[in-house]
């Protein structure tokens, strides 16, 4: 039901169990490292009915001694030992009728401090969580939500099927929206080193010329060629507008950049 989990040098796993009879039930299995077997299982909680459907994939995040999981619109948090401290049902579309679902990303809640950023496949929209009790701080309907890209500073980017939108983590709010249909998976919103656009790089609006001191977004986008070729392209978005500056084709990428970009993908 979910990947294995290390929960203070102790190997987990949440798992789910099903009868005819009623909702499943969610449990924590430890495993002996060395010979993989079960050591304990304990019932974390019962699904909600209409959690019976199929598809059930779990995603959880390890934060200190606590386990934060979503599951067909179930978020909840539980300890190294199985105890629930707290469970939030989402308004909830089951994934099989969610019309999203072959492009909607399943992803693990996002913990920053005190809080719990959560989407799942089934629901159109993002949730921030008080970390400790899961008292909602606030919620965001977003129709045609992919995923949530990560958290940079005090913005939350999240990808929508016509483009980037940056939401202010604090609240909520729409910041700016990046419209593009052609949008790629990687993206680089929070970097270790000067991502500045290099001297190649072809500004997007050449009455702008590009100026070296602002943060930056590094996104990836395609655009049709001749023939049905595909040609990858990086864009670089002014992090505070959410406007395009200036674009390269990926193949001419300069090595110091290249390896920024591997790496930080590689230990995001």
């Amino acid at each position: 039901m979910s990947d294995p989990l290390l929960v203070q040098d102790r190997l987990q796993i949440l798992s789910q169990t099903t009868d005819a009879t009623g909702p499943g039930i969610i449990h924590l299995l430890t495993i002996d490292a060395t010979a993989g077997k079960v050591t304990s299982e304990v019932e974390v909680l019962r699904m909600f009915a209409d959690s019976t459907l199929p598809a059930h994939l779990c995603l959880a995040t390890v934060d200190d001694d606590r386990i934060f999981f979503s599951v067909s619109g179930t978020v909840a948090c539980c300890d190294a030992y199985g105890q629930c401290v707290w469970v939030r049902q989402q308004s909830w579309t089951p994934t099989v009728y969610d019309t999203m679902r072959r492009i909607r990303a399943w992803q693990p809640p996002l913990i920053h401090d005190e809080v719990v950023f959560v989407s799942q496949p089934g629901i159109d929209g993002v949730d921030c969580l008080e970390r400790s009790s899961g008292r909602i701080l606030w919620s965001r309907m977003l129709t045609g939500l992919k995923r949530i890209v990560g958290l940079t500073g005090d913005q939350l980017l999240v990808e929508r099927r016509d483009g980037l939108e940056s939401l202010a983590a604090e609240d909520g709010s729409s910041q700016w929206q990046y419209r593009t249909t052609s949008l790629m998976d990687a993206v680089l919103a929070s970097s270790l080193t000067d991502l500045e656009p290099p001297a190649g790089a072809v500004p997007a609006d050449p009455a702008k010329p590009v100026e070296p001191a602002r943060p930056w977004i590094l996104a990836t986008r395609w655009r049709q060629l001749p023939k049905n070729i595909m040609e990858a392209r990086l864009v670089w978005l002014d992090r505070e507008t959410g406007e395009a500056v200036a674009e390269q084709q990926s193949c001419q990428l300069g090595g110091d950049l290249e390896r920024t970009l591997i790496t930080e993908q590689l230990h995001g």
